[in-house]
């Protein structure tokens, strides 16, 4: 009996793990509506977050960066922005944005983040830069 208790506790365990394209779409919802704490469920303990910012390791670390993006983001872009996601193999997800689309304020950029088990192990952020060349006379 204790076996199969244990059995079914661990089966329904891992029927609750998130796909890597649903653990982004989550952390996208939860980005859009400005909730950091929704954001942190989704990622690991030890996630490594590198972004224009800096680079942040750990939860805690994770958190301030969400808050200090939240701090500059004076627009609410957040929530005003259109998102892609492109699946890769092992986990990788990539994510397209544009933040303020259609206006003058309108960027826009890249994601990157690398799933385990469900968890958000590695995130990487870049918005999009427009090319500064030199013409050629």
């Amino acid at each position: 009996m204790a076996i199969s208790a244990a059995l079914i506790a661990t089966s329904s365990a891992q029927a609750r793990v998130q796909s890597p394209e649903q653990v982004v779409q989550h952390h996208i919802e939860a980005f859009r509506a400005g909730d950091v704490d929704e954001m942190l469920k989704d990622y690991a303990p030890n996630a490594v977050a590198v972004v224009p910012i800096g680079t942040f390791s750990g939860i805690a670390q994770v958190r301030d960066m969400f808050v200090q993006y939240g701090k500059m983001d004076e627009t609410n872009a957040h929530r005003t922005f259109v998102a892609s996601m492109e699946m890769r193999p092992n986990g990788v997800v990539v994510e397209n944005w544009t933040f303020n689309p259609g206006t003058l304020q309108q960027t826009t950029g890249s994601d990157i983040f690398v799933v385990r088990d469900g968890k958000i192990l590695f995130h990487s952020m870049g918005p999009d830069t427009p090319c500064m060349a030199t013409p050629v006379r």
